[in-house]
């Protein structure tokens, strides 16, 4: 009999749950931050008409929707691809997990680093 000790090896967290619990957190921040009453304003530079400048600032007052009511939701869903569109690095890290995953799944990536 030997006593060999168990190797440790991490549990990798599923790219698909890592996804959920991200979109949680967001959920509940924006739940947390609308029932604060959180605003904030943004300056867009604008092309001017019929002014003597060629550019102006606009301020824009921009607030947070809690996505846990109804219109909260709507919001979300109808509003969903463009916001991924907006934000590149989500949409590279949201590829980037499926792949992993599937990698994983398959058993890719333990035939490539494995002897």
């Amino acid at each position: 009999m030997t006593n060999r000790k168990k190797e440790f090896k991490p549990k990798l967290i599923s790219p698909v749950f890592t996804v959920l619990m991200m979109s949680l957190i967001i959920m509940f921040a924006s739940w947390l931050l609308s029932l604060i009453g959180f605003e904030s304003q943004k300056a867009v530079i604008v092309a001017l008409k019929n002014s003597p400048l060629p550019y102006g600032v606009e301020m824009t007052l921009t607030t947070i929707k809690n996505i846990f009511t109804v219109d909260g939701f709507k919001f979300f869903i109808n509003n969903a691809t463009s916001n991924l569109a907006v934000f590149k690095p989500l949409v590279l890290l949201v590829i980037s997990l499926i792949g992993i995953g599937i990698g994983e799944a398959s058993g890719l990536f333990q035939s490539w680093f494995t002897k």
